[in-house]
């Protein structure tokens, strides 16, 4: 364990690490002179050469590793030592004044403004610093600016927490509103990418249990419905579901009545819903944002009527108008197809992003508008199955699973999974019809139009 190594570790060593764990980016040529005030101002007996000594003998030893390219290439800790470390600081009651420290030391050295350039490892670092400091609305702030850098792709910043038992006891040490931010930001990351959450699910709902009645706990709550949705785990969806509807009105339902396939109590279901967000909001005209609005349009497409076309149209334009899935780009030349059997053109598919959720109903469009396939579009979609399935994402990786099927007569992997639960599988919902059929469909209909508009201008006539 990484607390047993620290305790056969000599104290300059330790400092070393300490030192490393809160500076917690690579320790290049250019920071290194920063990096030794850091620990000169914990130890001031300890030479500059000596700090470096000892840096590069952390290395020898594995306790750190180099990274970056060129001159930005420096020593960094492993994650494992990095979190007991910190563990044992915390403990020690020397975290505050280590972090104070070092904001004090890249001031002076005017590397706080380089500092703010590195993007994606400033805000992972923002977020540490911020939870360790017990400020939750700073820590919420700097994760939502990394999980929003495109460049995360991973769990870098929960899986610190989660990485081994050490770590999850610095976890458990920090205070309730600091552990609902990170898990509530995280759990809804995840489920979305596809990321490996179970340590940090089943301690989530651990949680939740314990502190029921904690007014920022509904956030929790929700992520872990989507969290247990995804998975599949039905029971504990059920449990946490009626708990959050104690308090919200909540999208669930409308979402699972369109999974059984009744598309008018779903389409019923999401128009309340969205009536009273509306409500709320002051708004007249709203999308339903997120994943939930996704699946209200598969459902406004499944009915295929003039009044629900007409919503999913609205769902659609607004979806895209306000940047909420970059899936909505796709949804309206499909749209356009199942109105009148125009090609579908998806100009932007060749470089669509196979990193979240949102491309399952990229693949949906593409697959309902009879749109010619590639081999990219089928590595992505197996990459992005075989991704949720293995991170226990069952109910997604399903969904993928029935797209790959349909699309390149893949065997499936999760045979009979909707059949077992009496779901409809999204790929499903929508009739897939030719081009052709489509064109003619929307012939006849402008032809009955056109009877029902002289017939009526007849009974007109003939009554005067």
């Amino acid at each position: 364990m990484p607390s047993a190594i620290l305790a056969t570790i000599p104290a300059e060593k330790i400092l070393i690490l300490s030192a490393l764990a809160i500076f917690d980016t690579p320790v290049s040529e250019t920071y290194f002179p920063s990096f030794a005030k850091v620990v000169k101002s914990h130890a001031p007996q300890m030479q500059t050469f000596q700090v470096r000594a000892e840096l590069d003998e952390i290395v020898k030893q594995g306790l750190a590793q180099r990274v970056g390219k060129a001159e930005a290439a420096g020593p960094q800790l492993c994650k494992e030592v990095k979190m007991a470390v910190l563990r044992q600081m915390h403990q020690e009651k020397s975290l505050a004044a280590w972090i104070k420290q070092m904001y004090i030391i890249l001031r002076e050295s005017g590397l706080d403004r380089n500092w703010r350039l590195q993007n994606v490892d400033f805000y992972r670092r923002e977020a540490l610093y911020a939870a360790l400091s017990s400020f939750p609305d700073a820590c919420a702030t700097w994760l939502d600016h990394f999980y929003s850098d495109a460049s995360v792709i991973g769990n870098e910043f929960a899986d610190l927490w989660f990485c081994h038992a050490e770590a999850q006891e610095l976890f458990t040490a920090m205070s309730v509103p600091v552990q609902v931010t990170i898990l509530t930001s995280f759990l809804f990351h995840a489920w979305r990418r596809g990321l490996p959450a179970d340590m940090a699910y089943e301690y989530a709902c651990q949680l939740a249990h314990q502190q029921l009645g904690r007014g920022e706990l509904q956030a929790l709550l929700e992520q872990i419905c989507w969290q247990a949705l995804a998975r599949g785990k039905f029971v504990e969806f059920d449990h946490f579901h009626q708990l959050l509807k104690q308090a919200s009105l909540t999208v669930f339902d409308a979402i699972l009545a369109g999974m059984r396939g009744d598309f008018v109590l779903a389409n019923s279901l999401f128009e309340a819903f969205l009536k009273a967000m509306r409500s709320e909001a002051g708004k007249r005209k709203m999308a339903l944002p997120g994943f939930g609005g996704l699946v209200y349009t598969v459902i406004l497409l499944a009915k295929n009527d003039q009044p629900s076309m007409k919503r999913a149209k609205e769902q659609i334009d607004e979806g895209s108008s306000q940047s909420l899935s970059s899936a909505y780009f796709l949804l309206q030349p499909l749209l356009q197809y199942l109105q009148n059997g125009k090609t579908a053109e998806f100009s932007g598919m060749a470089n669509f992003a196979a990193t979240n959720v949102d491309f399952l109903f990229a693949s949906l469009a593409r697959y309902w508008a009879d749109s010619e396939s590639n081999k990219d579009l089928q590595l992505n979609l197996r990459n992005a199955r075989d991704r949720y399935r293995k991170n226990s994402y069952t109910w997604l990786a399903a969904e993928f699973d029935v797209v790959c099927m349909r699309m390149f007569d893949e065997p499936s992997v999760l045979p009979d999974w909707h059949a077992g639960h009496q779901f409809v599988a999204l790929a499903d919902a929508v009739q897939k019809q030719a081009g052709w059929q489509r064109a003619l469909g929307a012939l006849l209909q402008l032809k009955s139009e056109s009877t029902s508009v002289s017939t009526a201008e007849a009974r007109i006539v003939w009554l005067l």
